[in-house]
């Protein structure tokens, strides 16, 4: 019945709000994400779900889950970690009670040793509940021991963790993995033979197995290798700085970058400009970005060399089908005509418009307990601030070309910088700083510029790919291999696809300096 809908407790563990929700009250629940409270009397539970539709909960929700995840790839391999070295021990647990006259011996479990200052030192490595006498061989352990021992007792030898509670005047505990060692100036140094290198007193003997007959504590355990998909979910590494920036979303400008070129063809360098761009923009606190756009420049652009723009739209595609956060628009590629970038970037912008408005107008208010639409009359309302901010991303090359007569026009580039921003990364032996200060356009919107410096030293460039495909050369690990795949599939860049265009003036110098021209008449 509207108006007297209540929480209801099932939805805690309904998989579709288990990982958000929360009971406020008995009318209202608490949304644990975006911090909001849902107010469920008129609507009940499709309150919930129009909630969750909205496009800020989904990015909360998909950072929440991405945590997550991390910590369940890192507790797993850290688990399997532990299971290999258990693994490594023999037996199940043995607890000896031993007379005072009894030499001290160590169990493949944990076990707890009080012994008296005559006692001796015996080592196992199987389960065992004998008492030895005094002149019994020693025994070696590959398991967790608790040692407590007298001030005069010798040392103790463990193959895996231990816990020592020593006295200060005590030997030092020597352990097969690695250990805290606090030992006071004139104590003996302990052993760890788990870590990455073993250190032994000059008189210490060799401790061995009874098993194999190999070095237990003198040598290195076999090294623990990640999973693959651990491996290779790179972008986790900075998923703890991203998450802080979610923390203060409120406080960041959500942005999108575009980044428009040829891609003749795509590569990695394209892809890690992506990467460069948001950790920097991260790491200024003052900027979330929430996805990147690739815009392939269309055939009419006539540059040499340049392929099909179904080729290149196709190569895009393959390259960034593992991306979560990347993706591709075709508008530019399939305009008849070339297209400035200034106009690439007000078509994105509109787009990001209509889209923000959109979510508005479908976004549900409780108002008198009747569920209403945000009518057109409000949109005049939404503050343009709210929206994402474009930006456009490119490389040093860019900037610089700024300055080459009859390429840019210069409104074009007062309104790229002054209206939208720019993130530059900077290429080998660029010197973006001299570039500006050379500049006054520049100069002038140099707030506007976001200038990242890549410190892996990287020329990687589509015009040597190509090069390097038409001599035959190997071009792995510089191209997606999604990517070369298709280059070898459909034999593309060879020299006769490196000749195409050639002796056509470029469509930027083509079109302005016939404008040039007629103004002039």
């Amino acid at each position: 019945m509207p108006g007297s809908c209540i929480f209801n407790s099932r939805w805690i563990h309904d998989p579709k709000y288990q990982e958000w929700i929360a009971e406020a009250d008995k009318r209202h629940a608490r949304c644990l994400l975006c911090h909001k409270t849902i107010n469920l009397a008129s609507m009940g539970e499709s309150a919930l779900t129009s909630h969750g539709k909205g496009a800020k909960h989904q990015k909360l929700l998909a950072y929440q889950r991405e945590k997550n995840w991390s910590k369940t790839i890192v507790t797993s391999i850290f688990a399997n970690d532990l299971s290999s070295k258990s693994a490594s021990g023999s037996g199940p647990s043995a607890t000896g009670r031993r007379p005072p006259d009894a030499p001290l011996q160590f169990s493949a479990a944990p076990t707890t040793g009080h012994r008296p200052p005559d006692a001796l030192l015996s080592f196992s490595t199987a389960p065992t509940t004998d008492r030895k006498p005094p002149d019994a061989p020693p025994q070696f352990s590959a398991a967790p021991a608790t040692d407590r021992r007298q001030p005069d007792a010798l040392p103790s030898f463990a193959a895996a963790a231990a816990t020592d509670h020593k006295p200060p005047n005590a030997l030092p505990l020597f352990s097969a993995v690695p250990a805290t060692d606090h030992r006071p100036p004139d104590a003996p140094r302990s052993f760890v033979a788990a870590a990455a290198t073993d250190r032994k007193p000059p008189d210490a003997p060799p401790s061995s197995s009874s098993d194999s007959g190999t070095a237990l504590a003198s040598s290195k355990p076999p090294a623990q290798s990640a999973p693959a998909s651990f491996a290779n979910n790179t972008d986790t590494l900075n998923a703890e700085l991203r998450r802080s920036t979610m923390a203060n979303r409120n406080t960041c400008t959500e942005v999108v970058l575009l980044a428009c070129g040829s891609f003749n063809p795509i590569t990695n360098m394209h892809l890690r400009m992506f990467e460069l761009a948001r950790d920097h923009l991260h790491e200024t606190g003052r900027y979330l970005v929430l996805r990147g756009i690739i815009s392939p420049v269309g055939d009419a652009y006539k540059k040499k060399g340049l392929v099909e723009a179904t080729h290149r739209v196709a190569m895009i595609e393959k390259a960034i089908q593992l991306s979560d956060w990347l993706t591709l628009d075709t508008w530019e590629s399939k305009q008849n005509e070339w297209v400035e970038t200034v106009k690439v970037l007000r078509h994105h912008c509109e787009n990001l418009k209509n889209q923000f408005v959109t979510d508005k107008k479908n976004a549900t208010q409780c108002r008198k307990g009747k569920k209403r639409k945000i009518e057109d009359k409000d949109v005049c309302l939404i503050d343009e601030k709210d929206m994402p901010q474009l930006m456009l991303l490119c490389g040093g090359d860019v900037l610089e070309s700024f300055g080459v007569p009859d390429l840019w026009k210069k409104e074009d580039i007062e309104e790229i910088l002054g209206t939208f921003g720019m993130v530059c990364i900077s290429r080998h032996a660029c010197n973006l700083q001299k570039c500006i200060f050379e500049s006054d356009i520049l100069w002038q919107c140099r707030n506007k510029i976001h200038l990242v410096t890549e410190w892996i030293d990287n020329d990687i460039s589509a015009t040597k790919v190509r090069r390097a495909l038409r001599r035959g050369h190997s071009i792995k690990y510089v191209v997606p291999d999604p990517v070369i795949d298709y280059i070898l599939w459909h034999q593309l860049y060879d020299q006769h696809s490196e000749d195409r265009n050639s002796g056509v003036v470029l469509a930027p110098f083509q079109r302005y300096r016939e404008e040039s021209s007629r103004n002039a008449v």
